[in-house]
Formats: C-alpha cells, sequence, structure tokens
C-alpha cells in the first residue's frame, strides 16, 4: 500500500469507524511500511491483537477504493468517447 493510498483509506475508514491514532499509526508500519504486526506493536508498546482490526479494516478499505477508482476511470472514458462521438 502506498502512503497516498494509505491516506485516502484512513479518511474513509474514520468515516466508517473511527480508531484511535495510536492504532492507524500501527497500520500504517504495517501496510505502508511493510514491517510485521508484532514489530509494529512493540514500537507503540501494545499487541498485535490490539490493532489487527483496523490492519484489516484498512485493507478491506483499499480494495473498495480501488474498486471505486476503476469504475471511475471507466465511466469517465464512457463519457469521453460519448463526447468524441457527437464531435
Amino acid at each position: 500500500m502506498s502512503e497516498a493510498e494509505f491516506s485516502a483509506v484512513e479518511i474513509l475508514l474514520g468515516i466508517a469507524r473511527p480508531f484511535s491514532k495510536e492504532k492507524i499509526a500501527c497500520a500504517r508500519l504495517v501496510l505502508v511500511d511493510g514491517i510485521s504486526m508484532g514489530e509494529a506493536a512493540k514500537v507503540h508498546g501494545t499487541t498485535k491483537q490490539n490493532f489487527q482490526a483496523v490492519v484489516s479494516k484498512l485493507d478491506k478499505c483499499l480494495t473498495l477504493y480501488n474498486e471505486a477508482k476503476a469504475i471511475e476511470a471507466l465511466n469517465l472514458s464512457k463519457t469521453v468517447t460519448k463526447k468524441t462521438k457527437k464531435i
């Protein structure tokens, strides 16, 4: 997951189900920086079970975000094609 994608899905996650800043920070270490859940938990002085739900939810949000972007791109290309045909 890229930093930009993480920021986008973090907004969606906050709307759907707010998580603590600590849990979001742990999830960022796992999903963006690629460290293990155990290592991220040690960095923040918690357990991986304490933030596992947010990692899972962010991953699901990313899937939905990418699907939405693909649908948007498809619809935009259809709109451009229709406008081009009219010209």
